[in-house]
């Protein structure tokens, strides 16, 4: 029985494990390579060469969060922004070193509705920002879990007058303005020193440091 177990994982790396996608979990952030420096990478509508292409990718863009991959590990689904959630040929992403979940230190979480941000890198730097004014600098802490049994992580972001807290589950969030997909949905929690709370609810991705 173990080994039949064994076998499934060993099958399914493998799978995985087309053009420079080396079966790490996913969302994780690629890089674009080996794309000549006068072309792009095109962006299409479904994960085949004969789909109608909705954006591109510059030959040498850097930090795209794949949300997921077709079984045979060839196309890697990616947000476009406005032009929605397409599918890109994998043989041309590496993987950024550590560029996965809870691993990776910079993330982004925002409202689809809602101009709300919170930025943070993992024990560096993070951004609060309630509406389109100025965001508010804190110091953050690394994520952390708990227990085994919770699903999600957390962190705090501290500030003179505020104590911001996010709790992030690895789960597919969807934007309610525009076709784009997330790998994470995120709580976060601001605190303010005269009594003032506001909860966000929102999408998360993992972003540049």
């Amino acid at each position: 029985m173990l080994r039949f177990v064994i076998a499934i994982v060993l099958t399914a790396n493998t799978a995985l494990a087309g053009g420079h996608f080396d079966a790490a979990p996913l969302p994780a952030l690629f890089n674009v390579v080996d794309v000549a420096s006068d072309d792009v990478l095109n962006v299409r509508q479904q994960p085949t060469a004969k789909s109608p292409i909705i954006s591109e990718l510059a030959y040498d863009q850097t930090y795209v969060e794949v949300i997921e991959v077709t079984e045979n590990g060839r196309w890697g689904r990616v947000g476009t922004g406005e032009s929605g959630m397409g599918w890109v040929y994998m043989r041309y992403m590496a993987a950024v070193p550590n560029g996965s979940f809870p691993d990776w230190p910079a993330m982004r979480c925002n409202g689809s509705e809602a101009p709300w941000m919170f930025t943070f890198e993992q024990g560096g730097e993070a951004i609060y920002r309630q509406s389109y004014e100025e965001g508010m600098r804190l110091q953050a802490s690394a994520l952390r879990k708990g227990s085994e049994s919770f699903l999600a992580w957390g962190m705090a972001a501290r500030g003179p007058n505020v104590t911001v807290t996010a709790s992030i589950r690895q789960l597919q969030c969807d934007s309610t303005m525009i076709d784009d997909t997330s790998g994470f949905q995120g709580v976060i929690v601001a605190a303010f020193a005269d009594g003032t709370t506001y909860t966000h609810s929102g999408c998360c991705s993992l972003v540049a440091p």
